[in-house]
């Protein structure tokens, strides 16, 4: 679920780009959602491309695709534990709040890659500090679900919820729980999953308080003000 999170947060940057562009206002970010989805605004197309994966479908339907690279990079992207950072060329990234959790992406080949698309947005300062030795251009952005501003807390039930946390430590029997951990995410559509994130966070935006060990619940509560 957090990195659909992620990805909502990309989503509403394109949003602010396309309210300047237009000089309109997305005031419900659901409506823009399915927008986006359906691709249904005019002078922008939208495609979703597959992070751990990217050359799946190098044949992207359109050229100069500007894309939002944030996120956890790599995770596999095959049985065999490879993983492709290989960008094809009608993409154009912009790195911003990456992590970088494989070592062998601080080798040559891969370090190549950051270099033609610096400077690299870093969420964390683990990412920086390793880029910075290897000369990569580069600079803290923090986490991109720290600009999510769609929603704000607005307390309405006294429900708190715990987020990937052992219930165990909570007396009182008025809270609920939540795994962000959910297998039937790789079976469901782009559209249901999206649009079940964003019912989450709403959710989230609704309640009491949050504990949680995940940090992309943390993050986007914080940035919706909700006590985490």
């Amino acid at each position: 679920v957090g990195d659909y999170i992620q990805s909502l947060a990309a989503i509403n940057i394109y949003r602010k780009i396309i309210e300047k562009y237009y000089n309109i206002k997305y005031d419900d970010f659901n409506i823009f959602l399915n927008l986006v989805l359906s691709n249904n605004i005019p002078n922008f197309n939208f495609v979703f491309i597959n992070r751990d994966n990217i050359n799946i479908n190098s044949t992207y339907k359109y050229n100069n695709i500007i894309t939002i690279f944030n996120g956890w990079f790599m995770h596999p992207c095959d049985s065999n534990n490879n993983f492709d950072l290989n960008i094809p060329s009608n993409i154009i990234p912009i790195f911003t709040s990456i992590h970088i959790n494989k070592i062998e992406l601080f080798e040559p080949k891969y370090l190549s890659i950051f270099k033609k698309f610096e400077p690299i947005g870093c969420r964390d300062l683990y990412t920086l500090n390793k880029l910075q030795q290897k000369n990569i251009k580069c600079y803290f952005s923090g986490c991109l679900t720290l600009t999510i501003d769609f929603f704000k807390w607005n307390k309405i039930n006294d429900i708190t919820y715990i987020v990937d946390v052992n219930r165990k430590r909570f007396n009182n029997n008025n809270y609920n729980k939540i795994c962000h951990s959910d297998s039937t995410i790789r079976t469901k559509s782009f559209e249901n999953i999206f649009n079940d994130t964003l019912k989450l966070l709403k959710k989230y935006s609704e309640c009491n308080r949050i504990v949680t060990t995940r940090l992309h619940c943390y993050l986007p509560c914080k940035a919706m003000n909700v006590p985490v």
